[in-house]
């Protein structure tokens, strides 16, 4: 069972194996299948434009 285990974390399963297609099989569930407020990784909105735009003017140096 820990032989398992270990071949599933480290994926060490030839391609096109029944154990291979089971774990892309469960991944592409969960990408499609996991609603999208379970991450609660929404972009934030961007601060609203300004206004007004104030110009501070300085004496030309002499």
């Amino acid at each position: 069972m820990l032989r398992k285990l270990a071949s599933f974390i480290w994926w060490t399963y030839p391609r096109g194996s029944l154990e291979y297609d089971i774990i892309v099989g469960l991944i592409l569930a969960f990408i499609f299948l996991t609603p999208r407020g379970f991450f609660r990784d929404q972009p934030r909105p961007a601060p609203p434009a300004p206004t007004h735009v104030l110009l501070v003017l300085r004496p030309a140096a002499q």
